[in-house]
């Protein structure tokens, strides 16, 4: 890890940080200690994961990915936070799905299915984490946020096997393996099952990316008191570091950073939960993720020109007005303007991040699905977004973040004329939106959580990345 760093720096590619070579040596040194857990199960005791918190820009997810991807452990995942949580839900529905179900009624008397609880499973969200640290020695967390309250409640209980070894379990296992192994050949299967099984114990080592201290997540969140013992297990058992570099390298990107785009092992398999690396195995010196490419488009002519290189794209095969997407739960996305075959979709920002006629919103899976689905992606009609439209706004960030992942080019245009991107968000960002001085307090949105400006500020610094890399026309 610090030789692929510090090569890095050495050749120009990134800039010099005390901050980030700091946080790279502490990586390095987790490291060496995990490769040796491959030697070593009970090393996994004493390897402590590592939690690094910062501002946007300051390199957090730069040294992840460059720390997954000279990692030499062979199971091993890279995914978002909010792809993990997914898997989650999906893993904890599957289990649901399990249990033996009967018909019942409900007081008015409309027939409804009863779930019984599964012998033998006290808690799924226990199962499913110990599920989780089987499949992986290695788990890289990015961009690390707790919104919902449903995420919140369960994350203590799910990270508890995850992060946490259980040596008692691992006792009567090696009890197990030493009576069942001594001296009989056909007992080999039984032995693989029980040191499989002791590997579970000992849990896995996380690293985690946030732009929030541990202490300050969830931040005025609803029952917040039931989401604090998971922040003291992750204290306890991860290395907090801050990454506090005060450059946002997003915005110098085309001044001092000379980034070269990672080998994704045929596209994107770290995110869909495969085991294998995400990353290609060249030269991890040279790797380092690259930047958000997009077009911002601005006024009349910038309007012509977004028609022009969506035309241009869409030239070899006919554009189709109908695309429908599965995403997370059995939903569908459903495209109006989109060509297929080249991969490509239309949509305007009403479409995307505000409600249906049916009331209902896209969500994290509905936006991860699409930017996986896509080479490029055009929005129309981005606004300048206030204090009443603060949903649309976080579902814009939503899908910017999943843009970002993916590395999907986008193409926008600006609804107002003199808009530019650092101002999209200006009064989500100020105490006071001027625009609502004179509403009653009773009407005026709910105050604008600190967690929800770095939101903010991330999808700011990420466009203004795309806008740098590829220069925006006149």
């Amino acid at each position: 890890m610090l030789p692929a760093y510090r090569a890095l720096v050495r050749t120009g590619r990134l800039a010099p940080d005390l901050v980030q070579e700091r946080a790279a040596t502490l990586l390095h040194r987790l490291q060496v200690k995990l490769q040796s857990v491959e030697e070593d199960v009970d090393v996994a005791r004493q390897v402590n994961s590592i939690y690094m918190w910062g501002s946007v820009g300051s390199g957090k997810s730069m040294l992840q990915d460059l720390f997954f991807a000279t990692a030499d452990v062979e199971r091993k995942r890279r995914m978002h936070f909010h792809e993990f949580m997914i898997d989650v839900h999906q893993r904890l529905h599957a289990l649901h799905e399990q249990q033996p179900k009967r018909l019942a009624k409900t007081e008015r008397g409309l027939p409804v299915y009863r779930y019984a609880a599964r012998e033998g499973v006290a808690d799924p969200v226990h199962q499913v984490g110990e599920n989780i640290a089987s499949e992986v020695k290695l788990l890289c967390l990015d961009e690390v946020q707790v919104h919902d309250v449903a995420d919140a409640l369960l994350l203590r209980r799910l990270f508890e096997p995850i992060l946490q070894p259980r040596p008692q379990r691992s006792r009567e296992i090696e009890e197990h393996t030493a009576n069942s192994c001594s001296g009989h050949e056909s007992q080999q299967d039984a032995c693989a099952t029980a040191r499989t099984a002791g590997e579970t114990s000992t849990g896995c080592v996380v690293v985690w990316t946030s732009n929030t201290a541990p202490q300050e997540l969830y931040h005025q969140g609803l029952n917040r008191k039931y989401f604090l013992p998971f922040v003291d297990l992750l204290r306890e058992c991860s290395q907090v570091v801050h990454v506090g570099s005060p450059v946002d390298y997003r915005t110098r990107s085309h001044e001092v950073v000379q980034r070269t785009l990672l080998s994704r092992n045929g596209g994107k398999d770290g995110c869909s939960g495969s085991t294998g690396p995400r990353f290609g195995k060249k030269d991890p010196s040279s790797q380092v993720l690259a930047p958000l490419r997009g077009r911002i488009y601005r006024g009349n002519d910038g309007l012509a020109a977004f028609e022009r290189e969506w035309s241009r794209l869409c030239s070899s095969t006919p554009e189709s007005h109908s695309w429908s997407l599965s995403t997370a739960f059995g939903r569908q996305l459903h495209l109006r303007r989109s060509c297929p075959s080249q991969r490509l979709v239309r949509c305007s920002f009403e479409e995307l991040c505000c409600r249906g006629s049916d009331g209902n919103a896209y969500g994290s899976a509905d936006y991860l699905a699409l930017a996986r689905a896509c080479s490029s992606i055009f929005i129309e009609g981005v606004p300048c977004l206030g204090r009443r439209q603060r949903d649309e706004a976080k579902r814009f960030v939503l899908l910017i973040d999943a843009v970002y992942e993916q590395r999907t080019t986008l193409y926008l245009t600006l609804g107002e004329d003199n808009a530019q991107v650092t101002s999209l968000f200006d009064a989500l960002l100020v105490d006071e939106d001027p625009a609502l001085a004179d509403v009653d307090a009773a009407d005026k949105p709910d105050e604008i959580k600190a967690e929800e400006k770095l939101m903010f500020r991330r999808a700011i610094s990420r466009l203004r990345e795309a806008e740098l890399t590829l220069a925006s026309p006149k």
